[in-house]
């Protein structure tokens, strides 16, 4: 007797059980009046509790399946099939990194495992081999896999391989946005921020605000999304005719041994050290490191001279305890939409769905902090 348990996967140990158990009937042409094993075989054979061995058998009774004898034992009842379980795998791009540790990716996780329970369908974390943990999962007949979803910062090779070997199964990429996605094979899908709209978007702001001096703060990271709110910065520049040089856009390296927070202090500083005219205006891709410019800025009674906007409004409390506007990009929904391409009966017509971030200007910010602050 072999039981399949995930024990990394939402569903209760007890109802994974039943549906093994379900499955063992139809197996072994179990007919009514037969035998189950004892619960001590069965919380042997899954490693689970007596307890949970018994809750799972009662399950199974409750539903019609089996009837049980006291002192005899559990007996399978009227023919049943047993439907298959829909589940849908989720594989992170560092198997080793909690997802805990990311507030954007946790945030992510929880729209997308809210969806999965609206679903009716379980995720499962893939924490081995992907190519070895797919196939697992298709050869078992109780589970249907409706498809795998991926984070990945910076490599697409893994995702296409996966997507070659398994042609009938569709892949979603949420998140972070990969240069060449577009070319990746049919079965393969993302949900991505709008990085280009939303720098684009939030210039604009600032230009309407009557700013034209406008300098940019960028990160030097493996993720291509900072770069293309750059390059949002720079269409809006140019569609407004305003001045736009190399010495405008400052990238920063980022080491391990500096918070994002010291580091816009640090390049803050930098700047305005420098025998020149103050910019009126600074666009930073991150709100974090946003928040250390302001900090700067009020250290040295210019947060009043010159406006600092920042990027993700992951932490809300940045933009809000700094007071500066921010892109609010829409994590919750990234599952979601996710499941779309999963759950859709044909082939999804668009590969790739952008989502426009959210203007939340500074007034708003303070807005929010107040009206949470009454309720």
């Amino acid at each position: 007797m072999n039981l399949v348990i995930e024990r990394l996967s939402s569903e209760p140990l007890y109802l994974q059980v039943k549906e093994s158990l379900k499955q063992y009937i139809i197996e072994k042409n179990l007919v009514h009046g037969s035998r189950l094993p004892s619960i001590s075989k069965i919380a042997a054979s899954a490693n689970i509790g007596l307890e949970t061995a018994q809750k799972a058998l009662n399950e199974l009774v409750k539903e019609g399946i089996c009837y049980s004898r006291p002192k005899r034992g559990t007996f399978v009842g009227i023919p049943t099939v047993v439907k298959k379980k829909d589940i849908c795998l989720f594989y992170h791009y560092d198997k080793d990194e909690a997802i805990e540790n990311h507030v954007s990716e946790l945030r992510i996780f929880k729209g997308l495992r809210s969806r999965a329970h609206e679903l009716n369908i379980d995720i499962s974390l893939i924490v081995k081999e992907p190519e070895e943990t797919i196939a697992f999962y298709l050869t078992r007949k109780e589970f249907n896999v409706t498809g795998v979803f991926i984070f990945s910062r910076t490599d697409l090779d893994e995702g296409k391989k996966l997507a070659i070997k398994f042609p009938n199964i569709r892949f979603v990429y949420l998140a972070y946005y990969l240069q060449g996605i577009e070319t990746m094979p049919p079965n393969v899908y993302g949900v991505f921020d709008d990085d280009f709209a939303g720098g684009y978007q939030m210039t604009q702001y600032l230009i309407e605000q009557g700013h034209k001096n406008i300098i940019a703060f960028n990160i030097d990271i493996d993720y291509c999304g900072y770069r293309r709110r750059i390059s949002g910065y720079e269409q809006a520049m140019k569609d407004n005719k305003l001045p736009l040089d190399p010495q405008m856009e400052i990238t920063v390296d980022r080491s391990d041994d500096i918070s994002l927070q010291d580091l816009g202090r640090q390049t803050c500083a930098e700047l305005l050290e420098q025998k020149c005219k103050h910019p009126e205006a600074i666009f930073c891709v991150n709100d974090i490191f946003a928040a250390g410019v302001v900090e700067y800025l009020q250290e040295h009674d210019l947060d009043k001279e010159i406006t600092v906007t920042g990027y993700d409004y992951v932490i809300p409390v940045y933009s809000r305890s700094h007071n500066f506007s921010t892109m609010a990009v829409n994590y919750d929904k990234f599952g979601p939409i996710g499941f779309d391409f999963l759950i859709s009966k044909t082939p999804p017509q668009m590969k790739i769905v952008k989502l426009l971030p959210q203007l939340i200007p500074k007034g708003e910010c303070k807005l929010e902090r107040h009206l949470q602050a009454t309720v």
